[in-house]
């Protein structure tokens, strides 16, 4: 009886036509019960349970009784699984069913007639719906499960209720194992069944090193895993803790979860393993080293006399005075970039660039000078003089060759480049080449080399030590560019953006106009991706599909400043996009999730260019009030150490710990938990090294002179 009949029966089944519908009913269950498929069995088991003509449930109780089909039998019986209808049941018993197919009706079956050897004589396919029986509504049907589980015959069943009381928790099955004394044939799996069965005697026996529990941990699942410590837990041995942490405690507590610290600092703390704990203070995460040192004090428990006695009187001292205690509470203490200081130039700030060897920067100004700056002497070095024209653009190149652009507001007067080193006995720098009208973008490229781009569409490749010059005219002309980190393409932006092959020039491919210019961008740390800002304040994410097909435009905006976006730069080291608005907000976004980080304001509000250090230590804000605002980007570092162990801290950022905690800016709390964190470095690192001085800013406002 194919599906299209079936669905016609099984409507004929409840008829309810006046005078015909009974007999309508009658003889489509006659017609079922000649037909014997498994559908039809599938109709008349349903009609003893929902029809309400006495008639028809006896015919199709009737035709049922003489089923001796395994295929019917067990579909009918699959009818009783689904309706537990007492009509049904009664049918059950009566008949003494017990299902071929499928395992799960096969064991309820079995177990609710009574022929309880049919599941302890199974194999492996029994097992699981028989744990699920042992929570069966039916009370007869519990019982008889709980019992089937004690007496299973074959081993592969035994064996499946242990793999099965490992990887889940099933109580019943877990007692009914155990009374029975079953156990997996190999030794790991034996070991972990005895400790997740709280045999603790003959996990012992079998595990004494711990070995086999810790190789079972290291590759379980997070669900094992949490079960495992909840057994840690209950068991409060601190020996068994050496599977999540390690021999001496200290080996895994670098990689330890939130879970797993919790289960180690408890379980040590509630057997006065103080000495172990003091230890771990130095290997965990901030949050949990202050709780760590918390919990000493509150015991009473001190180190030995010496500098431990006194590296952990100072971490208390610090405690009492307010540390935060939760990474939530630490997350909003510290802005990505924290205010150092800000320097005047009369005139306007065109442009600046740090060197890539010396703290200092160079700024090119509106009355055709460039200053270099120390900023971390806050003192000025040089006066670069003789330029016909206000400097618009400022590089370093690789060696520390300090270059600059000549901008005019006449589009066909000549504008030179220039080129000065420190090795220089004046402070005139030598003139290498000119555009026809102002040079509007400069960048370094490698050691020796730079690329000018100017009104006149002109891209020239300048190559200062072997004093060779290649350019080629692309229109239209950029307004800004970048370089890939690779140095084999450079971006040239105007109404669209042109790829361009580096040192040939030659176009790779173009984006068509758009109705906003873009103003700045920056390369991604493999080069696969190009975040653009525009003059209306989007900043535009495109990516690349193949080697013709690069620029292809992300649809969403990665953020929207309020004003003009006057600067992008990416921190490669940390995949932090970095942009600047000219309403005055400098923001931070992961380039890996495209979230943003946080935000800072310039003090002065209206920024006009952004330039990071090459070591991404520094930032450089210009506004317009000819005024450049330095900041400190390392302040993402230090609250990248406290979220990490300890156990991964570099000596290398304690120098910048101990500028850090002293800039005033800072939140005070933030500055206290940076103070803990490097008293707990400093004794960590103690016989390891020997500090030197980080690079830092001289805080302070500074007036730069230009004029001599």
């Amino acid at each position: 009886m194919n599906a299209n009949e079936l669905k016609r029966y099984r409507r004929e089944l409840y008829n309810r036509t006046p005078i015909v519908g009974r007999w309508i009913r009658q003889w489509a269950a006659e017609r079922l019960v000649k037909d014997g498929s498994v559908g039809a069995v599938r109709l008349l088991a349903e009609a003893v349970a929902h029809s309400d003509d006495a008639r028809v449930r006896d015919i199709a109780l009737d035709a049922l009784r003489k089923l001796t089909e395994w295929r019917s039998v067990s579909a009918a019986c699959g009818v009783w699984v689904e309706l537990r209808h007492p009509r049904l049941t009664a049918l059950l018993m009566e008949q003494e069913w017990v299902a071929s197919t499928p395992p799960e009706v096969r064991v309820l079956t079995a177990l609710k007639v009574g022929q309880v050897d049919v599941v302890t004589g199974g194999d492996e396919k029994v097992v699981e719906p028989l744990v699920e029986a042992c929570r069966d509504a039916d009370p007869v049907i519990a019982e008889r499960a709980r019992q089937a589980l004690r007496e299973l015959r074959r081993s592969e069943a035994q064996q499946a209720l242990c793999r099965l009381i490992i990887e889940h928790d099933h109580p019943f099955a877990q007692e009914a194992a155990v009374a029975a004394g079953y156990k997996p044939k190999d030794e790991q799996q034996r070991a972990l069944f005895f400790f997740l069965t709280e045999q603790w005697e003959r996990y012992e026996g079998l595990d004494f090193d711990r070995h086999f529990l810790r190789t079972a941990y290291a590759v379980a699942d997070e669900d094992l895993r949490r079960r495992i410590q909840q057994k840690l837990r209950t068991a409060g041995r601190t020996d068994f803790l050496t599977v999540i942490a390690g021999d001496d405690y200290l080996d895994r507590a670098a990689e330890a979860t939130h879970a797993e610290l919790e289960l180690l600092v408890q379980t040590l703390a509630a057997n006065g393993e103080w000495p172990i704990l003091w230890k771990l203070v130095f290997e965990v995460p901030f949050t949990w080293s202050a709780r760590i040192v918390t919990l000493l004090a509150e015991s009473g428990w001190t180190p030995d006399a010496g500098e431990a006695l006194v590296v952990f009187s100072e971490l208390v001292a610090l405690i009492g005075q307010g540390l935060p205690a939760s990474e939530q509470e630490i997350e909003p203490l510290f802005p990505p970039a924290v205010l150092q200081a800000r320097a005047r130039v009369p005139g306007r700030i065109n442009d600046v660039a740090f060197s890539p060897a010396r703290p200092v920067v160079a700024i090119g100004t509106g009355g055709r000078k460039v200053a270099l700056w120390n900023y971390q002497r806050a003192e000025r070095e040089h006066l670069l003089g003789g330029f016909d024209h206000s400097i618009g653009r400022v590089a370093f190149t690789g060696d520390n060759t300090l270059l600059c652009a000549e901008r005019t507001n006449d589009v066909s007067a000549p504008c030179a480049v220039y080129g000065w080193s420190d090795g220089q006995n004046d402070d005139q720098p030598a003139r290498l080449g000119h555009h026809n009208g102002s040079v509007t973008a400069i960048a370094p490229l490698g050691e020796s080399r730079a690329l000018s781009a100017g009104r006149d569409a002109q891209v020239i490749l300048w190559d200062l030590h072997e004093g060779k010059v290649t350019s080629r005219k692309l229109n239209p002309w950029a307004r800004a560019m970048c370089v890939s980190p690779d140095g084999q393409r450079v971006a040239l932006l105007a109404r669209g953006v042109s790829l361009v092959m580096l040192p040939q020039l030659d176009r790779l491919v173009g984006v068509g106009s758009s109705r906003s210019v873009l103003r700045c961008a920056a390369f991604s740390s493999d080069g696969g991706t190009l975040i653009t800002g525009r003059f209306n304040g989007d900043v535009i994410v495109y990516g690349h599909r193949g080697q013709r097909n690069w620029l292809i435009r992300e649809p969403n905006t990665l953020t929207r400043h309020e004003g003009r976006v006057e600067g992008v730069e990416v921190l490669h080291g940390r995949s932090i996009v970095v942009t600047a608005g000219s309403e005055g907000v400098i923001r931070f976004i992961s380039l890996q999730d495209r979230e943003v980080i946080g935000e800072v304001p310039d003090p002065l509000g209206q920024v006009t260019s952004l330039h990071i250090s090459p070591d991404e230590s520094f930032m450089a804000v210009g506004n317009s009030q000819a005024s450049l605002s330095l900041w400190d980007l390392r302040v993402l570092d230090a609250q990248s150490l406290l979220e990490h162990p300890f156990a991964h801290a570099a000596p290398k950022l304690l120098p910048t710990l101990g500028v850090l905690m002293d800039n005033e800016n800072l939140d005070s709390r933030a500055r206290l938990a940076l103070r803990f964190t490097d008293r707990v470095l400093r004794h960590r690192f103690r016989f390891d090294i020997e500090l030197g001085e980080a690079p830092t800013i001289m805080m302070g406002e500074f007036d730069i002179e230009i004029e001599e």
